[in-house]
């Protein structure tokens, strides 16, 4: 049996909404309300309970928690966090999520498989809606929840400089001529391809958390002993690479408590925050942090045999990792004292790429290896060595995210189209557990925009046919 929503381009059904929707749940109505009146012409009705006064036309489309969607009987409580439920039967159409963004994407899948929409690139010339004047919809029984729990394009990488977290490529944006209004219909785009999940903060984070115009001067300590002296960063510092700091130094982690305890009390709608050491090296070579590493080396992955002239041993790196988590650990630790649940995201990078040996990872501690499968995994004997350190990683950690590289801030809007690889990589991941990924992007819709699609749907369900998307797009 079919529920008919439009009839010869008139109405045949009405939206309803809970009496105490949420504005995300207004929101899904008002796009399901949008791109039906796109699609046929006819403009449905949007009524909040209680709706006795003001009887219902038609069937009825029921957007999130209202008295049509009950949510035991569409098994809301077995879905996580932005799963959904879509049932159609007897007249009623039910789209509701276990949370607000999974009743928002519910509707977007809706209109997806129901209608046909796709929102290929961001703006209305990225849009696709197939147009028919009478739009029945059959029985329904999809439940859906994302196979990455963390779906994010992330910041833009060295091409926006300095600044305190992700956020900084919008304002860098702006000053390279790209306008607000076109940052918000990306980051509709990214909605609307059902982006999202875990909400985190941060990244190379050391100069937000001790900058040095607070404690250079006065707390020259606080940063690494480099070559004999505290490498307390100059005119030139751009929070982002250099400055590192003495992480055995206890006021160091005393601080680093406080600026992630206020961090929360801030933004409690986050659930991690980064405490992840800047880029570059720098390292401090002070008796303390050096004894908490564990005197192993590596060489730099992919290392090239010609480059090092038969000796890779010369591109040998002293790891850093027991060290940088024992820092991290001791931060945790305390922080779930007072924000118990929150987490702590830290990188696996540089000289700390490789899993300690030495400490555990606290339960709340997520590190974010940092993968390059765009070409890494072009090569068979990379591919192992990354994977292998990823797995390394995920048989340590309560939990892990990955950081990947859609775009590099070298050559950020070089063409890479590799849908391929990054199914590969995608599904080798989920398959060590590792659910949480972030990937640097940027705003070349037109060189790499394609690269992006793919990729979002893929974070949403690994299964699907690489090749499908590619010929559907």
């Amino acid at each position: 049996m079919s529920t008919t929503i439009v009839e010869s381009g008139s109405p045949n059904a009405t939206i309803v909404i809970g009496r105490r929707a949420t504005g995300t749940e207004r929101f899904a109505a008002q796009e399901l309300q949008l791109y039906i009146h796109k699609a046929s012409g006819a403009a449905l009705t949007i009524k909040e309970e209680p709706i006795t006064s003001q009887p219902v036309e038609g069937n009825v489309i029921a957007i999130g928690r209202n008295r049509f969607n009950d949510p035991d009987e569409l098994g809301l409580g077995a879905i996580g966090r932005d799963g959904f439920c879509i049932r159609s039967r007897d007249g009623l159409i039910s789209i509701a999520g276990a949370d607000d963004e999974g009743t928002l994407f519910g509707v977007y899948t809706f209109l997806e498989e129901q209608l046909g929409v796709r929102w290929l690139w961001p703006g209305e010339l990225g849009e696709v809606v197939p147009q028919a004047t009478t739009l029945r919809i059959g029985e329904l029984d999809i439940t859906q929840e994302p196979s990455f729990k963390w779906r994010d394009r992330g910041p833009g990488g060295a091409l926006w400089g300095a600044s305190s977290g992700p956020v900084e490529m919008h304002p860098r944006e702006l000053l390279l001529g790209i306008t607000r209004a076109h940052q918000l219909e990306v980051e509709l785009w990214e909605r609307r391809n059902k982006w999202g999940g875990l909400k985190a903060y941060g990244g190379h984070s050391m100069g937000e958390v001790f900058d040095p115009a607070i404690y250079g001067q006065t707390h020259p300590e606080y940063f690494a002993l480099v070559d004999g002296k505290r490498d307390v960063p100059g005119l030139d510092y751009d929070f982002k690479h250099g400055g590192q700091i003495c992480t055995s130094n206890p006021e160091v982690v005393r601080v680093a408590v406080e600026w992630v305890r206020d961090f929360f009390d801030r933004h409690p709608e986050y659930d991690a925050v980064h405490l992840t050491m800047n880029d570059g090296r720098g390292f401090c070579t002070c008796d303390a942090c050096q004894a908490l590493d564990s005197g192993a080396t590596f060489t730099r992955p992919g290392i090239d045999l010609e480059e090092a002239k038969g000796d890779p041993s010369q591109f040998a790196q002293r790891v850093l990792t027991d060290r940088v988590i024992s820092f991290v650990n001791r931060v945790a630790e305390q922080v779930q004292q007072t924000h118990p649940g929150k987490h702590i995201m830290t990188m696996a990078y540089s000289q700390y790429v490789m899993p300690p040996t030495l400490v555990e990872v606290h339960p709340k501690i997520i590190p974010q290896y940092c993968l390059w499968s765009a070409y890494r995994f072009a090569s068979q004997e990379l591919k192992a060595e990354m994977e292998g350190i990823a797995a390394a990683w995920a048989s340590r950690s309560a939990r892990m995210a990955i950081y990947e590289y859609a775009i590099n801030g070298s050559w950020p809007s070089l063409h890479r189209h590799t849908p391929h690889l990054w199914a590969d990589s995608l599904r080798f991941l989920l398959g060590q557990g590792i659910d949480l990924y972030q990937t640097q992007s940027g705003d070349e819709f037109g060189v790499n925009g394609l690269d992006y699609y793919v990729l979002g749907k893929l974070l949403w369900d690994t299964s699907l046919d690489v090749d499908k998307v590619l010929a559907d797009f």
